[in-house]
């Protein structure tokens, strides 16, 4: 049973992923956008969980954090390129500019977050929170370019070969 679900699960994601690849560009800019937004998410709910070591809901005075955090990492990564390049042209080189707005995003968040201060929200997640994000961001990334390489491999090697004879080239 466990060797048909692995299938059946393989046969799912395969399908599902290779649907995602002939999305029109714009719906995978929104997709890469909504993953990045629940990223962001998780490394601040994260953050606060090693910070206070205290499983939290972000409701309340956390839902402005979010917000602060959101709408300060989309503008970031638009402004450094990180959703012009779609998902077939990720490689190591997108590592640079996820560095340097992540760079640009820990320097505002951490002057609202630490210098600023908000209600209920230990200034150390400033610094923690970032470090978090890039770290998701990058493996994102990475695994994401894994993947697509691990899927056109595959598709080159499943398509049918055509043997051709060229008759007449050259002299």
């Amino acid at each position: 049973y466990i060797t048909i679900i692995k299938y059946y699960l393989k046969l799912i994601i395969n399908s599902l992923t290779y649907s995602i690849l002939n999305l029109p560009r714009f719906f995978k800019i929104i997709l890469i956008i909504l993953v990045d937004i629940s990223l962001c998410i998780f490394t601040l709910w994260f953050s606060f969980f090693l910070r206070t070591e205290q499983f939290i809901y972000l409701l309340g005075d956390y839902l402005f954090l979010i917000s602060i955090s959101i709408t300060l990492m989309l503008p970031i990564f638009y402004i450094f390129g990180l959703y012009s390049s779609i998902l077939r042209h990720t490689s190591w080189q997108t590592i640079v500019p996820v560095s340097k707005s992540i760079l640009l995003y820990t320097l505002f968040f951490f002057t609202i977050v630490t210098i600023g201060g908000i209600n209920n929200v230990p200034r150390t997640l400033g610094i923690i929170q970032p470090i978090m994000l890039y770290i998701s961001v990058v493996i994102s990334r990475v695994i994401i370019k894994y993947y697509l390489n691990t899927l056109s491999n595959n598709k080159i090697k499943t398509k049918k070969k055509f043997r051709a004879l060229i008759y007449g080239a050259g002299e």
